[in-house]
């Protein structure tokens, strides 16, 4: 029989070996945990003071540990992608530390001081390596302490200002034989802002978490041990960087404040600066500016930085993405609002007219258009720039979003088939289930009773995997009553009730003869038949009646609840179901308080009771329905395409 024995591999071995040198590194007073379970993550650090006393501090350790020998490349590390994402998303900072046993030291290095710029990134992994001065000495624990402090204040700080950034200004920097009118420039800016202190010092190789480096050919601003902005030049660019000095440092600090979450403030500093700066079209300058001035609601400076990006040829780019993010930040509060943000486009979009620039002042015109149609008080000034950006840029009309959009402004007009020609003509470019829904009303409230009723029908037939809209499915339901029972198909409505006398209001037949007459869809009409219904316990018919005027007129408390207590007594659930839904989408809670007190007057002792329950319906359908209120805006490219992005609340 053999004697051998299972043998321990070698990477278990460094496993341990690393484990135990870090311990051994760490104060007596912090604890190292090692996880339960290896997410990628090796351990925990909690530090503690020199008493040990809790300081609520933490931080993540992935231990690397190597054999080999040259330090050169043992300094060398790729890290799966997989990782660095997985610790970009960790609430605590992560220490990458690197284990040479063949020296018995520690390298260690933050995973947020990567920088993609120096450093290569592949699609499987990323570089990230390390310097000799990262070696694990005698002041590490200090400068751990220090880089967490930094790290907690920068990024999860809530109000971190002012932030102390000491620059360093190499030999050889454009500015280097100008120091002195350099920083007296800077200091004459920085009376206006109290959100950075600067202190200025001769170059060294350890730099603290926080600092500003201006060398022969970069400005790079490190927070929290993160390069958060670095603009790069080359020798043809100093001459134009050194007379911008000042201006570009101050957008520098902003970008880097920005990026770290701190939206108005950094505007203040970039705002500024920005048109004097290298960077006065760079994109992410001009939006970070125009993003925290939105976020502080000073609308009317962002639109005049807007309306100069657009004014300079050079920045329309910068002005497009600009604009982007004032359709899809500012949350319009009031007419006044609309009306500023209106004057400015106008402003910007004759400008362009002027300079000829007609394909990107038909972008501001669509978005303004789209903006404009969030709000129904301006509807009808939304279909002229909806027009005007076709008429600028012809591409529009063969555009399905254009069609469709346009269609849903003149729903809201009452252009029932105006919109329906549109909707068919956005079907006809691009098939769209939604749209498809919204064509067969438009169809119903145009008069094309049967046509309406076919497409709804070809729309549910569609709707077995995407589901279907209770309204569609109550208006199908009405518009059966309307084709098969009544035998009207199509109809030019008429809108003449005062053809009627007060007693035919009283008159089923009279009702039915001028809704098979003059409209089909007349509400009172309608309201008035189902009273009609209700009293001779024709329930069915009068749920039919009360329905078809709650859905036309949408506003109608007392129909949408006379709809449902029809309903009641009848042994359809999806029905009643879908005339709660469509009635809590149109009225809100209006409903709910309608159906409230007309059930409680008819049942006063079993009020409470059905509170309660109408209160669990209210909660039910309500986060069924929750969802923000959405616009599209397009952005035009130089090749004539055009990207879609979708807002947020408007």
């Amino acid at each position: 029989m053999s004697h051998r024995l299972p043998k321990r591999h070698r990477t278990h071995q460094l496993e341990a070996e690393s484990v135990l040198a870090i311990q051994n590194a760490i104060p007596s007073t912090w604890v190292y945990r090692t996880p339960e379970y290896d997410y990628g993550i090796d351990g925990e650090i909690e530090i503690f003071d020199d008493e040990g006393i809790a300081t609520g501090k933490k931080l993540l350790v992935q231990l690397k540990a190597t054999d080999e020998k040259n330090i050169k490349k043992a300094l060398k590390l790729r890290l799966r992608i997989e990782s660095a994402n997985y610790f970009d998303s960790l609430e605590n900072p992560v220490l990458v530390v690197r284990y040479l046993s063949s020296k018995k030291k520690l390298y260690y290095r933050w995973f947020h001081s990567f920088d993609q710029y120096y450093e290569k990134v592949s699609d499987k992994s990323l570089a990230f390596n390390f310097e000799e001065k990262c070696e694990w000495d005698e002041n590490s624990k200090d400068n751990i302490v220090t880089e967490l402090d930094s790290y907690y204040s920068i990024v999860k700080g809530k109000n971190p200002f002012p932030i102390s950034i000491p620059v360093y200004i190499t030999s050889n920097s454009p500015i280097a034989n100008n120091i002195i009118s350099f920083v007296a420039e800077v200091n004459k800016k920085h009376k206006n802002t109290n959100l950075v202190e600067f202190s200025y010092e001769r170059e060294k190789s350890n730099c603290p978490p926080n600092h500003l480096l201006i060398s022969n050919n970069e400005l790079k601003v490190v927070l929290a041990n993160k390069t958060s902005t670095c603009l790069h030049f080359d020798s043809t660019d100093n001459i134009e960087f050194k007379d911008t000095i000042s201006a570009n440092f101050f957008v520098a600090v902003g970008m880097a404040i920005f990026y770290h979450g701190f939206y108005v403030e950094a505007s203040n500093l970039i705002v500024d600066n920005l048109r004097e700066s290298i960077l006065k079209n760079d994109v992410r300058a001009g939006t970070a500016a125009i993003i925290g001035l939105i976020k502080s609601r000073d609308l009317k400076r962002a639109l005049e930085l807007s309306e100069t990006l657009f004014n300079d040829d050079d920045g329309i780019n910068t002005a497009q993405m600009g604009l982007i993010e004032i359709i899809r930040l500012y949350k319009i509060k009031s007419d006044e609002d609309i009306y500023l943000l209106s004057r400015f486009l106008d402003q910007i979009s004759k400008s362009l007219i002027d300079r000829k620039i007609t394909s990107v002042a038909a972008m501001v015109e669509y978005n303004h258009a789209n903006k404009l149609r969030a709000n129904n008080s301006f509807i009808k000034k939304s279909v002229k720039h909806y027009i005007l950006a076709a008429k600028l840029d012809p591409e529009y009309r063969k555009r399905a979003y254009w069609n469709s959009e346009l269609a849903g402004c003149l729903f809201l007009l009452r252009k029932y088939k105006s919109s329906a020609n549109l909707y068919k003509t956005s079907l006809d470019i691009e098939s769209n289930h939604f749209i498809k829904g919204l064509y067969a009303d438009s169809l119903m409230m145009s008069g094309f009773y049967k046509l309406s009723l076919d497409t709804f029908h070809e729309y549910f037939d569609e709707a077995s995997d995407k589901g279907s809209s209770c309204e569609w499915n109550l208006k199908a339901l009405c518009l059966h009553a309307i084709v098969d029972t009544l035998g009207v198909s199509q109809q030019t409505r008429m809108l003449v009730e005062n053809k009627l006398t007060k007693a035919d209001y009283s008159n089923p037949d009279a009702l039915i003869n001028y809704i098979k007459t003059y409209d089909a869809l007349s509400t009172l009409c309608w309201f008035n038949i189902g009273v009609s219904s209700a009293e001779k316990k024709e329930f069915r018919n009068a749920q039919i009646a009360f329905l078809l005027s709650a859905l036309i007129s949408e506003s109608d408390s007392e129909a949408w609840c006379n709809a449902f207590k029809c309903a009641m007594n009848g042994d359809d659930n999806n029905i009643l179901a879908s005339i709660v839904e469509c009635a809590q989408a149109k009225i809100g809670d209006s409903f709910f308080e309608y159906l409230s007190n007309n059930l409680s007057e008819s049942n006063p002792e079993g009020s409470q009771g059905l509170d309660f329950l109408l209160l669990d319906m209210m909660n039910a359908f309500k986060k069924q329905n929750k969802q923000t209120n959405q616009i599209d805006i397009r952005l035009h490219s130089p090749d004539g395409s055009y990207e879609k992005q979708t807002t947020g609340s408007v």
